[in-house]
């Protein structure tokens, strides 16, 4: 009579169990597995350098890198598209390599702040005005460039460069200026006007009003002169001379 029990509550054991792993086997085949969903990400840009307080963003400064969407919201991140570098740019405050860069974070050329970043401890901006320059229309000028300021005197009081042979001297009177801002006016056809905002200290700007009161006074690229050029009218009208001399001689 055990056995029989025993046997009967075996039997049930075995069957329950294969009906279990049976359903279990089913259910498996029968349904697809869920795919994970996956969080959606946004692009951001990341600090590969070290960059300080008022130097320029060059491209190599940073890279765009992918981060969650949800550490974007918690850590309030700028997205790649919200941050604006334009030419020019520069950095508000210094920020470290693997930090994110946010918006606040660049000034460019249109921010009030940009000129005060463009400036050394010992520059003030300086607003200057020339016309129908040769030099810039030909090589435009833009912010972060330097310019040197070419003068032309005489040691005669004369206004007429006609009666001053031998007497003009050239000479470069502030090399490597910094340009903060250009402003063109293309409303003349003839006359190309350009508004410049360039960093100077204090002297180059006492300088630079004596020179134009003087004489006259010319921009030029800061690449394509050295700053001790000096150049004399007498190295031209010198050799006139010496041929007119030659030539009287031989007439006689």
């Amino acid at each position: 009579m055990n056995r029989k029990i025993i046997f009967v509550l075996v039997a049930l054991c075995i069957f329950v169990t294969l009906f279990y792993l049976q359903g279990i086997l089913l259910s498996g085949a029968e349904s697809e597995p869920e795919e994970k969903a996956k969080e959606e990400t946004v692009p951001v840009l990341e600090m590969v350098r070290d960059r300080n307080k008022a130097e320029l963003v060059d491209a190599h400064d940073y890279k765009v890198v992918d981060v969650l969407k949800s550490e974007y919201m918690r850590e309030n991140y700028d997205s790649q598209k919200d941050i604006e570098i334009g030419e020019g740019a520069r950095y508000r405050e210094s920020i470290k390599a693997k930090r994110k860069v946010k918006a606040s974070t660049i000034s460019n050329i249109s921010d009030d702040d940009y000129m005060v970043l463009s400036l050394n401890q010992d520059e003030v901006p300086y607003y200057y005005e020339e016309e129908n320059n040769q030099f810039l229309n030909a090589l435009p000028l833009k912010p972060g460039n330097l310019i040197s300021f070419l003068s032309t005197t005489s040691t005669k009081p004369d206004t007429d460069y006609s009666n001053r042979r031998g007497e003009l001297v050239s000479r470069v009177i502030i090399n490597d200026a910094k340009v903060l801002k250009v402003v063109k006016d293309d409303a003349s056809e003839e006359k190309a006007s350009y508004a410049l905002i360039i960093a100077l200290s204090v002297s180059d700007i006492l300088k630079l009003e004596m020179a134009r009161k003087l004489g006259d006074v010319q921009i030029i690229h800061s690449g394509l002169v050295s700053g001790n050029l000096t150049f004399k009218s007498s190295d031209i009208l010198g050799t006139k001379h010496t041929i007119r001399e030659l030539r009287g001689n031989d007439s006689q």
